[in-house]
């Protein structure tokens, strides 16, 4: 029973659910219980998935899968081999709750343009509630802003809805609540970004939902920190806690504060929210299950931060004898409650960080809505994807609906820019249906004519990912020493001058990939100079590539020779947000996963111009998103033909779902 003021709610078994209230009302009056709908501003909205087939996949982006981790048994990455056989526990029944508070955000943007005169009323579509913006513009002295005198009021009615079911509003709204008494023109800036996201997401909801025995149910605890947050050189914690089983996922609180202590570095920051997550959050939650379930709860806390979990476990570490006492007794406190057996400390990928959404801004949209994703939020339809990549098992990447292609023509392309003959990015695997796959290798000669023509034709097919792994010999770390050999250096400026002729064909070529609407990546290792090349750095820039790291043996990179692990640090650039999000987070382990690496020289180096499996389905499937998420939209609901083909049912109230394979976006 939960009672607010005057508003009860309650919950149990059904067939005695009509007692308990009766004992209620023998004392007080009340209305008519009525089944569960709207509470305190939120609606809930029960569902139930009456059967195993294949509903149980809405956990499939929210969750990591219950210990060990990860699972990846069966045909959906973290879906157990439980789930898709359908056995759920006592029955097959999932019951779940989907929490809406759209009537209450209303009210709170309707306020917004009540209190922020003209300019509020123009509000424009956005995807996430930030934007990029340099700290010194948000920490500096300029004159008030026009919102300074109603921000407060603004921010704590939205504020209520952050803290009920809108867990993607607590850090822009609490960081935003930090300002009020230095309110300046760039936070009315943000604020007005903040209600133009909340006004675009009106159907943003959250959804919880069970489908396992009380037994094999776990509270999972979730905390992050970034480093240093603003002008006060403190950190944020966020915190997200979860009720979980092999078949259940339900949120249940979270909360975005920036720290009272000033920290040193990134481990003595998550040793803070650890202890903030754990004290405030996670033993409190213990005692309160263990008398629902009737049986000792053990918290499971995920960390994604390999420094702080050997701290944590230690309770010492002697590079950190220069913390002051709030950080002193925030470590003693862990370790004791981790020496307790109550409480369990593990690794997490930082792209599965559920409570990394509560601590630092996401400007970029495909970021954003898989942060959004792991805490359970999503529009309608959106949160559980009828198909994943089946075999990928590091940071997971929405698989979109797959493209139909035209007759004769296929429905994508990537255009592999001087890749080896045996590269597995075209060869057939997990992701690749439908998608042609062009390989420019030493034969087709790209700095010749007729080889350029070929490959300029080539990235003018819509919807092509032009992909380049152009050669880097001449740009290895080691040529600085082999160059003090006799005969080296000649050798090595034949490497410079090839290198730069193949760079001046690629850079035709992908200009030629943006004027017609398309994408281009590259990849070097990450300590190529050819990176630092003042022609490289001004292209790179002056298109609008971004850059995402990853390491080899996180992609399941291996000698062939000894089955070791193969570090190889890879820098990817790439026009795609899409590219860039999937290969986010691919790194190292760390020790604990992988003690040893096996060298990346001699034959191993020319074996991983062909990338591994793992690689491949990470591009296939980044590129396969890209396509299906460029689609145009629309809000016209009653479009319903396109133009061109004639089809009806490709137009949908919030997405154009049209062929790809139309000539023209032509919609009646």
């Amino acid at each position: 029973l939960t009672v607010y003021v005057d508003d009860f709610k309650m919950s149990g078994p059904a067939n005695v659910m009509s007692a308990g209230w009766a004992l209620i009302r023998k004392h007080i009056r009340t209305e008519t219980p009525t089944p569960v709908g709207k509470y305190l501003g939120c609606e809930h909205i029960p569902f139930v998935c009456p059967d195993g087939s294949g509903n149980v996949e809405r956990q499939s982006l929210l969750t990591l899968p219950a210990p060990p981790l990860p699972v990846t048994t069966g045909s959906a990455r973290g879906v157990s081999a439980a789930a898709l056989s359908g056995n759920h526990g006592p029955s097959s029944d999932i019951r779940g709750m989907t929490w809406d508070m759209s009537d209450f955000l209303r009210q709170c943007v309707a306020l917004y343009q009540e209190l922020g005169g003209a300019k509020a009323k123009n509000l424009r579509p956005t995807a996430t509630p930030f934007i990029e913006m340099a700290v010194e513009a948000i920490d500096s002295k300029e004159a008030s802003g026009e919102l300074a005198p109603v921000a407060s009021r603004i921010l704590m009615k939205i504020l209520y809805a952050a803290r009920m079911a809108r867990y993607d509003l607590l850090r822009a709204t609490c960081f935003l609540a930090t300002r009020v008494t230095k309110w300046n023109e760039a936070c009315d800036r943000l604020l007005h970004r903040l209600v133009c996201y909340i006004n675009s997401t009106l159907d943003l909801r959250m959804t919880g939902w069970v489908g396992d025995k009380p037994e094999d149910l776990e509270l999972v605890l979730y905390t992050d920190a970034d480093f240093v947050s603003d002008e006060s050189a403190r950190s944020t914690t966020g915190v997200f806690l979860c009720l979980k089983g092999p078949n259940s996922f339900v949120p249940l609180s979270a909360f975005s504060k920036r720290q009272s202590c000033v920290s040193h570095s990134t481990p003595e920051a998550e040793i803070v929210a650890a202890d903030a997550g754990l004290r405030v959050e996670g033993i409190p939650a213990a005692g309160l299950w263990e008398a629902l379930l009737g049986r000792e709860m053990t918290i499971r806390f995920l960390e994604d931060n390999t420094s702080a979990i050997a701290v944590l476990r230690t309770g010492r570490n002697p590079t950190m004898r220069h913390m002051g006492r709030t950080h002193r007794v925030d470590l003693a406190f862990l370790h004791e409650c981790l020496e307790s057996g109550h409480y369990t400390i593990e690794h997490c990928e930082t792209t599965r960080m559920a409570a990394d959404i509560f601590t630092k801004a996401f400007p970029v949209a495909d970021k954003w809505k898989h942060a959004c994703s792991l805490i359970g939020l999503a529009r309608p339809g959106e949160l559980f994807p009828s198909r994943l990549p089946k075999s990928t098992k590091g940071p997971a990447v929405a698989a979109g609906p797959a493209l139909k292609a035209s007759p004769g023509r296929p429905a994508r392309r990537i255009v592999e820019f001087c890749c080896g003959p045996d590269s597995i990015i075209g060869m057939p695997g997990p992701g690749t249906e439908g998608c042609e796959v062009i390989r420019l290798t030493e034969a087709e000669d790209v700095t010749s004519a007729a080889g350029l023509a070929a490959a300029i034709e080539a990235v003018k097919h819509p919807n092509t990912l032009l992909w380049a792994s152009m050669p880097c010999t001449g740009g290895s770390p080691w040529q600085h020493i082999n160059s003090k050999r006799p005969g080296m250096k000649e050798k090595l400026e034949r490497h410079w001058a090839l290198a730069r002729r193949i760079w001046c064909s690629f850079t035709k070529v992908a200009l030629m990939a943006i004027k017609h609407g398309n994408e281009v990546a590259m990849e070097w290792p990450n300590g190529c100079s050819y990176w630092n090349w003042p022609e490289v750095v001004d292209f790179l820039r002056e298109n609008g590539f971004r850059s995402v790291r990853v390491d080899g043996c996180a992609l399941g990179l291996k000698s062939k020779r000894t089955q070791e692990p193969i570090l190889k640090p890879w820098r990817i650039a790439t026009t795609s947000a899409a590219v860039e999000t999937a290969f986010g987070g691919f790194r190292c382990p760390g020790v604990l996963t992988h003690p040893t690496h096996a060298p990346c020289a001699g034959q191993e180096t020319k074996g991983t111009e062909d990338y591994s499996p793992l690689f491949a389905t990470v591009v296939h499937t980044a590129h396969l998103q890209h396509c299906v998420s460029s689609r145009p939209r629309n809000t016209h609901a009653a479009c319903a033909t396109c133009g061109l083909c004639g089809v009806a049912g490709h137009v949908s109230l919030m997405d154009i779902d049209m062929h790809l394979d139309c000539e023209t976006s032509s919609v009646v």
